[in-house]
């Protein structure tokens, strides 16, 4: 399959756990370089699988390997977090909206406040678990220790780019 949308990498485990089923996770661009190479120019999900079918019958099949379960668990968190702060962003720009404007009763105010507060303290407990999972890791925690040390690099930055790195393959080239 290709590494295309948010959905691959669920459908990947899941066939990964079945029994006699070989899984491959084609770059998207070399999916694509291939279609056009054989002349292929339309876009569909029938010329999608066409192409897909010719791409595995002609290639090399280089199985894939699931990331391990700190590191699913590391991104799910991480995703959480992130998804938290945009949630924390709209709260306080509302918040901000609903100050300067004189007739909005100090009621919704506080609600406003009171829910930043609670996503402040989610996301202060989802980071404390996104850091006993990779400090129970050895592998997690060197790296996570590496990021640190770079200038700019704070924990929460840290967290992110160890949990969307960490699910990609090794071999990867710089470049890729």
């Amino acid at each position: 399959m290709e590494a295309t949308g948010i959905y691959h990498l669920d459908l990947c485990l899941a066939l990964d756990q079945a029994k006699g089923i070989e899984v491959m996770v084609a770059n998207p661009r070399t999916t694509k370089d291939f279609a056009r190479a054989q002349l292929r120019r339309s876009k569909t999900d029938r010329t999608d699988a066409q192409s897909l079918l010719e791409f595995v019958r002609r290639m090399d099949f280089e199985p894939w390997s699931p990331p391990s379960r700190p590191i699913l668990s590391l991104r799910a968190f991480s995703r959480r977090i992130q998804a938290l702060l945009v949630a924390r962003a709209q709260e306080k720009n509302r918040l901000h909206a609903n100050e300067s404007v004189e007739q909005t009763p100090a009621a919704i105010r506080d609600s406003i406040d009171r829910h930043i507060d609670a996503i402040n303290t989610e996301i202060e407990s989802l980071t404390e678990a996104a850091l006993d999972v990779v400090h129970a890791d050895d592998t997690l925690e060197s790296r996570f220790h590496h990021l640190v040390s770079v200038k700019g690099i704070a924990q929460a930055s840290a967290i992110t780019l160890l949990a969307e790195l960490s699910v990609l393959r090794p071999d990867m080239s710089i470049r890729q």
